[in-house]
């Protein structure tokens, strides 16, 4: 028997590949095995990503992307032929047999004659779109054609040179037709060449600022060197001067829009809700004679770059750049720089969160990495209530030893008793700050029980700034925004003092409340900005001397808005200043008063501890200009003096003084006892009121702002989003009725496009 012919490599490489193909036809045919077979490939692709032997797109550089892509083109045109090849087969090829077609039906007459009309139609459109093609092809001859004339008619208007002025071209062809030729041109060679050489050494011995205007000047505006196609020879001399050149033109094209990016950052920096004004009257900061009062970062600039980045689809930028773009007067708070105006609640949770980290219990530094950790990517309001059903709903522990110790600080109101000078015990109340030490479970148990309330915080704190914004963006030319805030009471000063008058309790105070109206000059115009600051002597900062305090800007409301329709007032909630029952019956029965055509009213509080704002800034304008005159010389003794002073220097803010005449006037109008508490008055975020000459008085309490459905036409349809309960004052009788609570649960109805557009 003879023996069988070796292979060769080739031929078992076909057999192999023969097999392969007839193992996946037969998996193919099979649709478990199919399956089953996908599934196998996509787990084997899976695990090459995690062992990096896959190269995603994104992790390529761009050389490589632009290679696999050129791979995919050609790729997909060969697959493509392919198909098409099968398909012209397909058709091609007459049925093996004719038992098999005798079911087909012959098509109906609607379906040849809607073939027929498609034909027609795409007929048509290729006819039209050859059309255009030949006459943009005309159009661009013709325009070709005109650009030409249009040289040639400059070329002939331009002065033209005496005929012994020789071009380049006419001058070496005459020197070409002389008998000693060779010999001429020799020395204009050299003549050239050593001409270089030398603008080559005084180029290189120049210094850095003058090399371009030396290039310029032997340059010009290149016209000769294009001429005569020599720009690359000429550039060849100059080496850096190209680059230079190039540079300046690039620098000039990205003006524009790096003033637009950094139009976008210093806006989004400066919005409340990633940086605080400051309301020192020193915290300012001055850079080339521009001076600005300081606004201290609310986060690290990294995350406020992801932030960014999230918030705005129209700018992708780095992470450096946003950083070189950041405002000079945003700032980061300096660790001497203490804070005195921190929230309990965001600071106790944060100690909670950083003693379970430093413990190893959970994996995130502070609340806001935790924050983050919980809620989705779009991080709204409803995820901050713990209502989206996207986010992680609970805490992530590592493994621990529960009975360990863990030391945490926490700020408490601590009660001390003590004996007056008769003996009796008498008790006071004091915020300190205590050093604990508990167990892992314990603690973990606080972190469970603070955490859901700091949410909720967070919650309020982003729904009243949306609100703010989307109030701002929708206002309307008959209607003021106003933002008002009590500043500290400044203390009268010489500019020398003795010890007894420095140290001695003899030192008179002012009361600074200051004021940011904001409203529109007509539909399309941009939003103006009014800063308001009154001092009176009275100390006190109740509802009637808010009130009294009010009166000049409503003064300069009625003059510029005769017709005011809404108003909407914005301060922080101090229960002894503007959130009270004395507060609400004010804002419900006297404001109206002083606007006879108001149809709807707000007030609106932020949340404590988070209402930094414009006022902030005024109050610490007025106080530094204050300590500047008495730098200068000037004694601010007496509170007459103070006014003037401040009137002659301050010209963006308006110095309004209150006389206790106007206190006690407005104090006569506040009927304390028609006055009626309403309970979860620290809950109230927000005091509505449609105004009417007829019926009893009733504010409708919010536990949060909502200004969509306020933008309503009707303003008898109500808005029912977050509502506590409502007030009602009769009109025409000194009995009040009693507070009715509601209990209303609802979602907040602020759309994804509200919320990105506010916090652009």
């Amino acid at each position: 028997m003879a023996r069988s012919k070796k292979l060769s490599t080739e031929e078992l490489k076909a057999r192999k590949r023969a097999r392969e193909r007839a193992r996946y036809a037969k998996i193919k045919a099979d649709q478990v095995l199919n399956e089953l077979q996908k599934e196998k490939e996509r787990k084997k692709y899976e695990n090459k990503k995690i062992k990096k032997q896959v190269k995603l797109v994104a992790d390529m550089t761009p050389r490589e992307r632009r290679v696999h892509r050129k791979l995919w083109r050609e790729k997909f045109k060969k697959h493509y032929q392919r198909k098409c090849t099968n398909t012209s087969y397909i058709q091609l090829t007459p049925p093996s047999s004719p038992e098999n077609n005798a079911d087909q039906r012959p098509q109906s007459v609607q379906v040849n004659s809607g073939k027929k009309r498609i034909h027609r139609d795409r007929s048509k459109i290729i006819k039209r779109n050859k059309k255009l093609q030949e006459e943009n092809e005309k159009l661009r001859r013709q325009r070709d054609m005109y650009r030409k004339r249009h040289e040639r008619s400059k070329l002939q208007k331009a002065p033209r040179h005496d005929k012994t002025d020789d071009t380049p071209k006419t001058k070496i062809r005459k020197l070409m037709k002389k008998k000693n030729h060779k010999q001429l041109i020799q020395r204009q060679l050299i003549f050239g060449e050593a001409m270089k050489q030398q603008l080559k050494l005084n180029f290189k011995q120049m210094r850095k600022e003058k090399k371009f205007s030396y290039a310029s000047s032997i340059l010009g505006n290149k016209h000769v060197f294009k001429k005569y196609n020599m720009v690359k020879e000429v550039l060849s001399i100059l080496p850096s001067s190209s680059a230079r050149y190039n540079n300046f033109i690039a620098k000039r094209k990205l003006k524009k829009l790096h003033n637009e990016v950094k139009g976008a950052v210093c806006k989004f920096l400066e919005d409340d809700e990633n940086s605080r004004m400051t309301p020192g009257k020193k915290d300012t900061i001055t850079v080339k004679k521009c001076k600005k009062q300081k606004r201290y970062l609310n986060d690290t600039m990294l995350n406020l770059h992801k932030k960014f980045i999230k918030s705005q689809t129209l700018y992708k930028i780095s992470y450096p750049v946003f950083c070189r773009l950041r405002p000079f007067w945003v700032v980061y708070q300096k660790p001497e720089m203490r804070d005195t105006c921190e929230c309990k609640l965001c600071v106790n949770t944060n100690f909670v969160v950083s003693a379970l980290y430093r413990a190893e219990v959970i994996n995130e530094k502070n609340a806001k990495e935790l924050s983050a950790y919980l809620c989705c990517e779009f991080s709204g309001i409803s995820c901050l209530q713990r209502n989206c059903d996207k986010c992680q709903k609970e805490i992530n522990y590592n493994e621990f030893n529960g009975s360990m110790d863990i030391s945490y600080a926490s700020w408490v109101l601590q009660a001390d008793v003590y004996k007056d000078k008769h003996g009796n015990k008498k008790k006071s109340m004091h915020t300190v700050k205590l050093q604990n030490k508990v167990s892992a479970y314990k603690l973990v148990n606080i972190l469970e029980d603070i955490f859901p309330k700091y949410m909720n915080h967070q919650s309020i704190i982003r729904n009243q700034y949306i609100a703010m914004k989307y109030l701002k963006l929708t206002l309307d030319p008959q209607a003021v925004l106003l933002h008002i805030d009590f500043s500290e009471n400044y203390s009268l000063k010489y500019s020398t003092e003795i010890q007894s008058f420095h140290f001695g309790g003899s030192r008179d105070q002012v009361t600074l409340h200051t004021s940011s109206l904001m409203y529109k000059q007509n539909t399309y115009s941009e939003l103006t900005t009014k800063s308001f600051c009154t001092l009176s002597k009275n100390l006190k900062h109740g509802p009637p001397q808010i009130l009294a305090h009010l009166e000049p800007v409503f003064n300069f409301i009625n003059k510029e808005i005769p017709n005011l329709k809404e108003i909407h007032f914005w301060s922080d909630g101090p229960s002894s200043q503007y959130k009270n029952k004395y507060m609400f019956y004010t804002f419900g029965n006297l404001i109206q008063d002083y606007f006879p055509s108001l149809s709807f009213s707000t007030w609106n509080y932020f949340e404590s501890g988070h209402g930094k704002g414009l006022p902030d800034g005024i109050g610490g304008t007025v106080k530094r200009t204050a300590d500047r005159l008495v730098a200068e010389g000037n004694d601010l003794s007496s509170f007459e003096v103070l006014v003037q002073h401040l009137n002659k220097s301050l010209r963006q803010i308006s110095i309004c003084v209150i006389d206790e005449s106007a206190i006690d006037a407005v104090e006569k109008k506040v009927n304390r006892e028609r006055a009626i508490g309403f309970k979860g008055t620290l809950k109230v975020r927000q005091i509505s009121h449609i105004h009417s000459t007829h019926g009893p008085v009733t504010l409708i309490m919010k536990s949060l702002s909502c200004f969509q459905c306020v933008q309503k036409e009707d303003r008898q349809d109500k808005c029912t989003h977050h509502r506590l309960g409502q007030l009602k004052y009769k009109t025409h009788c000194n009995e009040s009725s009693v507070a009715l609570p509601e209990e209303i649960v609802c979602e907040p109805r602020y759309s994804r496009r509200i919320m990105m557009m506010a916090r652009l």
